[in-house]
């Protein structure tokens, strides 16, 4: 589970629980019990939900958003539904080359935090669920030599992790910031040639305007981490 920060879950959440305080925390603390988290986790759980489109002039592009938010924890829930000739076993190696890049990708590249509270990381987690989902999935298998182009309601037995990053991202809300190979296909496209996860699939592009909608959730503000390696000049 992700970073908490006691004064900012109060500072957002107390009015949830007027009963809750600074002095409660410290109290539950010294009994050296984990209900102090518990607690802080189920005030800070909000389920975000939102349609986001992209008018590119000949066409619209879009989809609904979908994730829950445990502070700086973000979490998706995604089921997967497939072709018949698509393998338990392709659904299981496809799971385990995609998950951890999913993650690895967009956590721990920011941090959110206002004056006198704890800095938190920014975590993201993917849960692969039969039921429940945020999102559905549709698994097809690429045959050998065909191009087969992914997006995010559906993906093959051969996506790799960087793809499944990118189009993790759509399932958050973000569009595509690359220039289409035919311009025609959205001339109108802006910003593109960012170098970012939502435009080449560079996993190490993170710029910090793709975590702000998860900040402005929790009215607080993006801070830099020391993990990361904020360099403009890699991306815009």
């Amino acid at each position: 589970m992700g970073d908490l920060s006691v004064k900012g879950i109060l500072r957002k959440y107390k009015r949830r629980n007027t009963q809750f305080s600074l002095k409660d925390v410290l109290n539950i603390t010294n009994t050296g019990t984990n209900s102090v988290r518990s607690l802080l986790e189920s005030l800070a759980r909000e389920e975000h939900s939102f349609h986001w489109e992209e008018n590119c002039q000949n066409k619209i592009f879009g989809g609904d958003a979908k994730f829950l938010q445990i502070w700086t924890h973000i979490i998706v829930r995604i089921a997967f539904t497939f072709d018949t000739n698509v393998s338990r076993q392709m659904m299981d190696n496809l799971i385990n080359r995609c998950g951890p890049v999913i993650q690895n990708a967009w956590s721990n590249k920011w941090g959110c935090a206002l004056p006198g509270e704890g800095t938190c990381r920014f975590t993201f987690e993917v849960q692969w669920v039969s039921n429940n989902p945020h999102h559905t999935i549709h698994i097809s298998i690429c045959a050998p030599g065909t191009s087969c182009r992914e997006n995010s309601g559906r993906w093959f037995d051969n996506t790799s992790g960087t793809t499944a990053a990118h189009e993790f991202g759509h399932l958050l809300g973000f569009k595509d910031e690359y220039m289409p190979l035919d311009p025609q296909e959205c001339p109108i496209r802006n910003p593109v040639n960012t170098r970012t996860v939502m435009d080449n699939n560079n996993v190490n592009c993170f710029p910090p305007r793709l975590m702000k909608q998860f900040a402005d959730n929790i009215g607080s503000e993006i801070v830099s981490i020391i993990e990361y390696d904020h360099d403009p000049s890699r991306c815009s």
